[in-house]
C-alpha cells in the first residue's frame, strides 16, 4: 500500500515598514523619559540635600511640544512642597539659542527658594574661551 502525501505551502507578505518606524519613535520617546527622570532625580536630590551640584541640559524645539508635554506631567504640589521644606537655596542658568556666532535668544534665570526671575536679552555677542 502506498503512503499518500499532502503538502501545504503559504506565503505570507507582511509590510513592517510602519511598525518598525513606530518601534524606533517609542524607543527615542522612552530614552527621552529616562534621562527626563534622572534629570527630575538630580534636582529632587538637590532638593533633599543628597547633593550640590545640578546640571540639566535642555533640548531646544522650535514648536515647544515636549516642553510642554513634559512641564504638564511634573507633579507641582510635590515639587513646591519640596522646596518649601528645604533651606534658601540660590541658582542661575543662562540658556542659549546660538546661530553663526550671534545669540538669537538668550534666558538668564535667577532661582531661589522663595522666588525665580527671568530676562531675555536678545542678539548679544557670544564670548568664548578655546
Amino acid at each position: 500500500m502506498s503512503e499518500q502525501k499532502s503538502a501545504l505551502s503559504v506565503k505570507v507578505e507582511v509590510d513592517t515598514k510602519e511598525a518598525n518606524q513606530n518601534i524606533k519613535e517609542l524607543t527615542a520617546a522612552v530614552n527621552e523619559c529616562a534621562e527626563a527622570f534622572e534629570k527630575l532625580e538630580q534636582v529632587t536630590d538637590r532638593f533633599t540635600n543628597k547633593s550640590y551640584s545640578i546640571e540639566i541640559e535642555v533640548p531646544i524645539l522650535l514648536n515647544g511640544k515636549q516642553i510642554a508635554e513634559a512641564i504638564t506631567n511634573v507633579k507641582k504640589s510635590e515639587l513646591i512642597q519640596k522646596i518649601n521644606d528645604s533651606k534658601s537655596v540660590g541658582m542661575d542658568s543662562k540658556v542659549w539659542l546660538s546661530l553663526d556666532g550671534k545669540v538669537t535668544l538668550e534666558s538668564i534665570v535667577e532661582h531661589t527658594a522663595d522666588s525665580i526671575q527671568g530676562r531675555v536679552i536678545k542678539g548679544s555677542e557670544i564670548n568664548e574661551t578655546k
